[in-house]
C-alpha cells in the first residue's frame, strides 16, 4: 500500500503532509492526514480556483435546491426556523449585538438576524453571492478570505460559520482569525456536515465492498465542493485547541427539501434520518462555544 502514501499535499488541518488516500472518485480523490486523522479533498476546488467553484452556476445550478427559496423568500428557506433557534440562544449569552457572517451565501442569515436587531455584516468570497446580498440587503459584505481580512482585533461580539466552514481551504487558520477578532466572552456559531454518521459509515461500506467500484454514495454525502470532511469529535477538538469553550453541542440533520434528489432517493433519505435520529448519529451538527479569557 505504500504507493498510496503522499509528501506533498497538505492536510487541510494540521497542515501536515504525510497522507494517504482513501476513496478515488471520478473527479477528485479523498485523502487521511495520518497526523491528525482528518478526511479532505485532495482536489478541491472542483474548478480553477475557489471564485470559480463558488460562482453564479454553483447558487443557480449545483446547489439550487439549497438556495432557491434564500433568493426569493428567506423566511420559506427551511433553515429560517434554525437560524433563529441559534439566535435566540445567543442572545442569552451575550448582551453585545455585533455580528460577522462567514460564508454568508446569499444573505439569509444576515437578513434573519438584521431583522432581529442585529448590526451584521458578512464575509463571501463568492463574487456572485457578495454581490448579491449587497444588492438585496444593502449589507457591508466582505469579498477576501477571512484570514486575509486586515479588521481589528475584538471588533465582534458574534461570529457564525453556517454550513461554510467545511467548504474552506484552511479552516483551523479562519477559526484562530476568528477567535482574534471576538470580543472577550465573544460567542461563534458554527454548522457542519458530521462525517461520522450512519450516512458517512454506509457510504464508506459500499465502496469497501465494492472494492471501489461504486463510488455514488461516496459522491452524493463526500460532496467535491467539501474541502474538509469533519466529524463533531475533531471539530471539537480543534476548537478547543484554539481556545473555544463549548457551551452547546447538538447534532441535526440538513434538511432534506434542500437537496437535490429524485423521488426515491428522498425516501431513502428520510428512512435513513430516521435511524440516525434513533441512534444519535445524525449527519449535521452544531457548535456554539465561548472565546475563553483565562
Amino acid at each position: 500500500m505504500e504507493e498510496n502514501i503522499k509528501n506533498h499535499i497538505s492536510c487541510p488541518l494540521c497542515e501536515g503532509q504525510t497522507i494517504k488516500r482513501k476513496f478515488v472518485m471520478p473527479n477528485y480523490s479523498i485523502y487521511s492526514c495520518l497526523i491528525c486523522n482528518a478526511e479532505f479533498n485532495a482536489d478541491f476546488p472542483p474548478k480553477t480556483s475557489v471564485r470559480e467553484s463558488f460562482s453564479k452556476d454553483y447558487y443557480m445550478e449545483v446547489q439550487k435546491e439549497a438556495f432557491a427559496d434564500q433568493q426569493s423568500d428567506y423566511t420559506q428557506d427551511p433553515s429560517y426556523r434554525v437560524y433563529l433557534k441559534g439566535l435566540r440562544y445567543i442572545e442569552g449569552l451575550i448582551d453585545g449585538r455585533k455580528l460577522l457572517d462567514v460564508g454568508a451565501g446569499v444573505g439569509a442569515f444576515l437578513k434573519t438576524a438584521h431583522d432581529s436587531r442585529w448590526n451584521v455584516e458578512g464575509v463571501e468570497i463568492s463574487p456572485y453571492g457578495s454581490k448579491f446580498i449587497k444588492n438585496k440587503y444593502g449589507f457591508n459584505v466582505y469579498s477576501k478570505s477571512l484570514s486575509l481580512l486586515e479588521l481589528d482585533d475584538e471588533s465582534y461580539d458574534v461570529i457564525t460559520f453556517w454550513d461554510s466552514i467545511e467548504h474552506m481551504e484552511l479552516p483551523k487558520r479562519q477559526l484562530m482569525k476568528a477567535f482574534r477578532l471576538l470580543k472577550k466572552n465573544g460567542v461563534l456559531l458554527l454548522t457542519s456536515d458530521n462525517y461520522k454518521s450512519l450516512m458517512s459509515f454506509l457510504s464508506r461500506s459500499i465502496y469497501y465492498l465494492s472494492f471501489g467500484n461504486i463510488t455514488y454514495p461516496i459522491e452524493r454525502f463526500f460532496i467535491p465542493y467539501n474541502k474538509t470532511y469533519f466529524t463533531y469529535e475533531n471539530m471539537r477538538d480543534l476548537l478547543k485547541e484554539i481556545g473555544f469553550e463549548i457551551v452547546l453541542f447538538e447534532k441535526m440533520q440538513y434538511p432534506i427539501n434542500k437537496m437535490e434528489l429524485g423521488s426515491l432517493e428522498k425516501f431513502i433519505v428520510s428512512v435513513l434520518y430516521s435511524v440516525e435520529n434513533l441512534l444519535n448519529v445524525q449527519s449535521q451538527f452544531t457548535f456554539i462555544a465561548r472565546k475563553r479569557t483565562d
